[in-house]
C-alpha cells in the first residue's frame, strides 16, 4: 500500500479509497487473521467478490456469482428478443439470440468452463433451451415438445461443447506462439509422444492433487488436446465464434 502511494504521488494521481475494496482469495474453510490495509489512513473494506473485466470473481473460487450473473442477463436479453420480434420472424429471432444473447453465456468462458459444476453447466444450458422455445414459439406450458429436437433442428451446438471448442482454440494459439504466453511453467510438452491414432504434439499432464488444479485451464484443456486425432481439427468448430 506504501508502494501504491509513493506510484500515484510520483504520477501526480490521487487514488480514492471510499471507492476500493479487497478480495482475499482462498480455499481455507478456517479463517486466519485479516489484514487491514490503509490507503490515505483510511481502512480499505473487505469485500466477498468482485466484478473484474465483466467476470464475477468469488473469494472461495467458485462460479456462483458469475454463473448467476450472466444467466440473468442473457435471459433479460432473451425476452427483450421475444417481446420485439414477431413469432412470424423465426429466422430473426434465432439470428438474434446467437448474436446479442449466446455471446453473454459465453464471455470469457475459456477462465471459468473447467471449473463450473454440473448445475451451473445446466443452468447455462437452460437458457438456450428457453432461446430454442422462443424461436419456435413454443409456449411455456407446452411440456411435451423436448427442447432437444427444437435445438437440433436449429443446428445449434450444446453451450458446453462450444465452450470446450473456445478453450482448444486458445490453447492452439498459445501452443504455436499465437499468443504471448508461456504455459512452460503450468505444462510440459511430451519429449517423446508418439500414437498412431493421436497428434504427435501430445503434452504430459502432472499430477493433480486437488480438484482446482485438476480443473485448471491448462491442465484440463490438454487433456482435450491430447485426445485429438490432429491439431489442424482445430480449424473446425466455433473457436471463433
Amino acid at each position: 500500500m506504501n508502494a501504491l502511494q509513493s506510484w500515484e504521488t510520483s504520477w501526480k494521481m490521487e487514488f480514492n479509497p471510499l471507492k476500493c475494496e479487497y478480495v482475499k482469495f482462498s480455499r481455507k474453510r478456517t479463517k486466519g487473521a485479516e489484514n487491514q490495509y490503509i490507503l490515505h489512513n483510511v481502512q480499505i473494506p473487505k469485500a466477498d467478490g468482485v466484478k473484474y473485466l465483466g467476470v464475477k470473481l468469488e473469494s472461495s473460487l467458485r462460479w456462483n456469482d458469475n454463473t448467476t450473473y450472466i444467466t440473468n442477463k442473457a435471459s433479460s436479453r432473451l425476452g427483450y428478443i421475444r417481446r420485439t420480434i414477431p413469432p412470424t420472424l423465426p429466422h430473426l429471432r434465432a439470428k438474434a439470440y446467437t448474436t446479442l444473447v449466446r455471446p453473454i453465456l459465453e464471455y470469457s468462458s475459456t477462465v471459468w468452463d473447467g471449473s463450473l459444476t454440473q448445475t451451473q453447466a445446466t443452468k447455462l444450458e437452460a437458457v438456450q433451451r428457453r432461446a430454442a422455445r422462443t424461436v419456435h414459439n413454443i409456449p411455456r406450458t407446452d411440456h411435451h415438445t423436448s427442447s432437444s429436437q427444437l435445438i437440433n433442428k436449429l443446428n445449434w451446438e450444446t453451450l458446453d461443447s462450444r465452450r470446450e471448442w473456445r478453450r482448444l482454440g486458445l490453447f492452439r494459439a498459445i501452443h504455436f506462439g499465437e499468443v504471448a504466453t508461456d504455459m512452460t511453467e503450468y505444462i510440459q510438452i511430451h519429449p517423446h509422444s508418439s500414437s498412431t491414432r493421436r497428434h504427435d504434439q501430445q503434452y504430459f499432464i502432472p499430477h493433480c492433487n486437488t480438484d482446482i488444479h485438476k480443473k485448471s485451464f491448462f491442465i484440463s484443456t490438454a487433456k482435450l488436446w491430447n485426445n485429438l486425432c490432429s491439431v489442424s481439427s482445430l480449424l473446425v468448430g466455433p473457436v471463433a465464434g
